[in-house]
């Protein structure tokens, strides 16, 4: 009695060596189960799965611009390397395990209205913009005017928090008058106790200034978003900055004492408009 191996029968020539529902004559390789017309491609396996040699062996399944060999997720176009994290997506944005998904604090302005922040005593207007959101979004804070002093647009407190991060977008609508301030530090905030103080200077520069040096982060255009990310060291009172997800600045001196975040300031010091939008502390 003839025995026949799987997928044969007696008086046929052809069969699913593999039986993977493909017999020898169309599949390329009978005797691999994850190979046959049709089947998807698995990145940078160096394995033809789909028989088909113009399927790419790696390529970007997500079409975010990162392909499959190094984007922790390729089904995924939210998630790859560099991405900006997003609180509480269930999501590893940034394909980076250590950057956490919990905010403490998030504001996209896309509600319509700057709430639970402070305004400062100076006359300027402070509004929404429904046309000007950053990273694809409708809306941001915009603030007009300015009158050569600091800390007088916007701000937002927190009862001493040390988060590693802060995240935000920046936009100037001049490269000749200081504005876009960002500035983070201590309760009642002053040269004495701030740590970050960030800010577009009318050289068309996004400076960093530590008390008594200028680090110059880089060159900006007018009226163009940039997106700011600080990666604070409390302990030993300085900070990183990337500025569109490349490092540009790293172990900075924060300018005064500050040992925890106590306020956030937004505020411009020449008379211009800028923006900000997409803001995260996590």
């Amino acid at each position: 009695m003839t025995t026949w191996g799987p997928g044969r029968s007696e008086g046929s020539d052809l069969f699913d060596g593999d039986s993977d529902g493909s017999t020898c004559d169309v599949d390329c390789d009978d005797d691999d189960i994850d190979v046959y017309p049709g089947a998807d491609e698995v990145c940078n396996d160096g394995i033809d799965n789909d028989c088909n040699m113009a399927t790419p062996d790696i390529f970007d399944g997500d079409s975010d611009g990162v392909t499959c060999d190094l984007d922790c997720d390729d089904d995924e176009g939210a998630a790859y390397p560099g991405n900006t994290e997003v609180c509480n997506d269930g999501i590893d944005n940034d394909c980076n395990m250590a950057t956490l998904d919990s905010c403490l604090f998030v504001d996209d302005f896309e509600d319509g209205d700057f709430a639970g922040w402070t305004t400062g005593s100076a006359s300027k207007t402070r509004t929404i913009d429904t046309t000007q959101g950053a990273n694809g979004t409708n809306m941001s804070f915009m603030l007009t005017g300015g009158n050569g002093t600091h800390y007088d647009g916007i701000y937002v407190t927190f009862p001493s928090l040390t988060p590693s991060t802060i995240s935000v977008w920046v936009r100037s609508s001049s490269t000749s008058s200081s504005d876009g301030y960002v500035v983070f530090g201590g309760s009642g905030i002053s040269n004495s106790n701030t740590a970050a103080f960030c800010y577009m200077k009318g050289d068309a520069t996004l400076t960093c200034y530590d008390g008594s040096t200028s680090h110059v982060a880089i060159s900006y255009s007018a009226n163009t978003w940039y997106h700011l990310e600080f990666t604070i060291d409390w302990t030993n009172q300085q900070f990183d900055l990337a500025v569109d997800s490349t490092p540009r600045l790293s172990n900075v001196p924060f300018r005064g004492n500050a040992p925890t975040l106590q306020e956030l300031h937004f505020y411009n010091y020449g008379d211009t408009t800028a923006w900000w939008d997409e803001v995260s502390v996590f």
